[in-house]
């Protein structure tokens, strides 16, 4: 095993990942690459994770398949981490039937743009095959790692997955650098900077891509109709905060007439205002994501 050179390491969580694991693995050696598969190169009394680490080392592609489970699979996130310290080419793939509940991964859930996406163990072969000579093709031409901003976009991807936004943020900064048109690079530093509460720079970034990019009008306009309700009711509460300062202070000088009149506005302003304060940001975010997901199939 020491000595053991791969050209692949695939990524899975065994439960809902095996399958597509397996039969990638004997795809991609009809293709005549050498295939790292925890299933298959590990036995018992073997120490696991020195293994694991030294695959991951002599690997050329890490190919990471996101099931059902894999989230939660805190050895599935330790593989992803190594892979990109020794920054090796990523291949993310996710099952399009993953259900995402958390909200804050909503890039994953617009259509077919940040990863491969596949609905059977056939459709994943097939399609990581073509990635593989996707990226052979652009060595061919002499198209480094340093210089594919696809794969630092991939990386951005994979850091938003293991919820590490701002290492995130910085490879969609790289893409970006290389490949200044490079709009998913945009969205996903859009998206980056907004799961980062950088409201302002989100915005901006979303109204650039607006502008630049009229086929994603839809995503830019729905991340941005998102961030307006959130200064909004930022706004609000700041308000509603002041008022309740207001309020304290007249009741520690005595002033019970203000207290009675501010207290009559807090409840007009909380009653104008009563939908925008009750608004619960990740549910919105729940629904909205499915209309922006509709609208943009029209575009795209």
């Amino acid at each position: 095993m020491k000595n053991k050179k791969y050209d692949v390491f695939i990524s899975y969580e065994t439960t809902t990942g095996k399958t597509y694991a397996e039969n990638l693995k004997k795809a991609l050696e009809k293709e005549e690459l050498k295939v790292f598969l925890a299933s298959d190169e590990l036995r018992a009394g073997k120490e696991w994770e020195k293994e694991i680490l030294l695959a991951l080392e002599s690997c050329e592609y890490f190919i990471i398949i996101i099931t059902t489970s894999a989230p939660q699979s805190g050895w599935v996130k330790k593989e992803c981490k190594k892979a990109l310290e020794l920054n090796k080419r990523i291949i993310p793939c996710r099952y399009k039937g993953v259900k995402i509940e958390d909200t804050e991964e909503i890039i994953k859930e617009l259509p077919s743009l940040q990863q491969i996406e596949f609905e059977d163990k056939y459709e994943l072969a097939n399609k990581v095959i073509e990635e593989i000579k996707e990226i052979k093709n652009k060595e061919k031409k002499g198209i480094t790692i340093s210089q594919d901003a696809k794969e630092f976009w991939k990386r951005g991807i994979l850091f938003m997955w293991l919820k590490k936004y701002e290492e995130a943020k910085k490879e969609f900064e790289k893409a970006i650098k290389i490949d200044p048109n490079f709009v998913m690079a945009h969205y996903g530093l859009g998206i980056s900077l907004f799961l980062l509460k950088r409201w302002d720079e989100a915005e901006k970034k979303f109204e650039e891509i607006k502008e630049k990019n009229p086929n994603f009008l839809y995503y830019s306009e729905g991340m941005l109709f998102v961030i307006y309700v959130i200064k909004v009711k930022m706004y609000l509460e700041k308000i509603l905060k002041i008022m309740s300062n207001w309020q304290d202070l007249f009741k520690r000088q005595g002033m019970v007439r203000e207290v009675e009149l501010m207290n009559e506005i807090i409840k007009d302003f909380q009653k104008e205002w009563e939908y925008i304060l009750s608004i619960e940001i990740d549910k919105l975010l729940e629904k909205f994501k499915e209309v922006v997901r509709l609208a943009a199939a029209l575009y795209l």
